[in-house]
């Protein structure tokens, strides 16, 4: 049996190396393409959201569990005091706590000819909070939790995963170097 090598456009013969090292640069563009378009993606996504009525919060407190927990992920929609009810989960900025943001369940509402008050109390507390906004005037109300996402920006917010990126830009960066490196011998 007679062994056949292939030749490259020029006549020279493809080495195996070369071949390996054409799979692997290619992994390397396919997972930067990637990560460049989940980047344009999740920005064109806060874009939208920000000119929209919709705002996308992580949770900083133990106030709603067990329903949310802290580093989870809503989507708050600014919507009229007037649409809100018992038992939807609102968003305010509460002057009591210097301006905190707080997220707490609606116990009850009552309407005057001013204002709607409400009635509120996180998941996780015994005490009751009272909010008033005026009868024009609008709060977020808690619209989409997407699931898991909170542990998705813990995980790439860690220490670990920040390390690993620094890699992959080392690498990304030692890349060209070493591909010349190899050049320059094989001359």
């Amino acid at each position: 049996m007679m062994a056949t090598t292939q030749l490259t456009a020029s006549g020279h013969p493809i080495e195996m190396r070369h071949v390996i090292g054409w799979y692997a640069g290619r992994g390397v563009r396919i997972v930067v393409a990637a990560a460049a378009a989940l980047a344009v993606i999740a920005t064109i996504s806060l874009l939208v959201l920000a000119v929209s009525s919709y705002r996308p919060m992580i949770v900083r407190g133990e106030g709603m569990e067990p329903i949310f927990s802290t580093g989870d992920v809503v989507v708050s929609q600014v919507v009229a005091a007037s649409s809100i009810k018992a038992g939807d989960v609102v968003t305010y900025v509460d002057g009591m706590r210097g301006g905190a943001l707080v997220t707490e369940r609606v116990l009850e509402v009552t309407a005057s000819d001013s204002e709607y008050s409400f009635t509120t109390m996180g998941a996780g507390r015994t005490s009751v909070e009272h909010l008033a906004v005026a009868i024009d005037g609008e709060i977020g109300r808690i619209a989409y939790q997407p699931p898991g996402l909170g542990r998705i920006l813990d995980l790439t917010t860690s220490a670990t995963a920040r390390l690993a990126a620094m890699a992959l830009v080392a690498l990304l960066l030692i890349r060209p170097v070493v591909q010349r490196a190899r050049l320059e011998l094989s001359l």
